[in-house]
């Protein structure tokens, strides 16, 4: 019998890689971190949980949900945020980063790379996570550029869980997938059933 101590830790998985997601997505993102809270795979893309206080369905395409799971693969996790409350409240994913409670940027403005100054906004669905369904808008409360401060925190803390050669293959990964997010050039097949 497992003990809950036996369960394979996402962190101690293979990489996420891009190959591996265009052999089969669905075996790649079979083990998740520990944040993304209830799955389901979908023909196209997971569906997620996150959040205990304010519960957050996200869907994401498999793309989407190997950064996040790359980057919070050592202790850095997805979270749940909401502005205001009653009918009114909307509840949001944001990253929350170990080391830096104060600097954790929306998963929105991470995914799409989004500069000083700019916020991301769903084009249709809320709880759609697709590159796709997003633009850009100003946004003076937005102070850093989401992603390069979000790859500096990931840095430091692999650090401490990597030798340098294992480090510099993560890194590395981890900015594949970003760069085959940005280009939008990985076409992956429906999950096999």
């Amino acid at each position: 019998m497992n003990k809950p101590n036996d369960r394979p830790h996402f962190r101690d998985s293979p990489l996420i890689t891009a190959e591996r997601l265009n052999a089969n997505w669905n075996e790649a993102l079979k083990l998740l971190p520990e944040w993304a809270g209830i799955a389901h795979v979908l023909p196209d893309r997971l569906h997620v949980v996150v959040g205990g206080k304010h519960p957050l369905p996200m869907f994401l395409p498999p793309l989407e949900m190997a950064v996040l799971a790359e980057t919070t693969r050592f202790g850095h996790g997805v979270v749940t945020n909401a502005n205001g409350s009653g009918p009114n409240g909307r509840a949001y994913a944001k990253l929350s980063l170990r080391d830096a409670a104060d600097r954790n940027p929306t998963v929105r403005r991470y995914l799409s790379g989004a500069d000083e100054g700019t916020a991301v906004k769903p084009l249709e669905i809320v709880s759609d996570y697709s590159a796709s369904n997003s633009y850009f808008v100003s946004d003076g409360h937005a102070k850093r550029a989401a992603r390069e401060e979000v790859l500096l925190h990931v840095k430091a803390l692999a650090q401490v869980h990597l030798a340098p050669r294992e480090l510099d293959a993560y890194l590395a990964n981890l900015n594949e997938l970003l760069q085959v997010l940005d280009g939008g050039i990985l076409d992956l097949p429906e999950a096999a059933e």
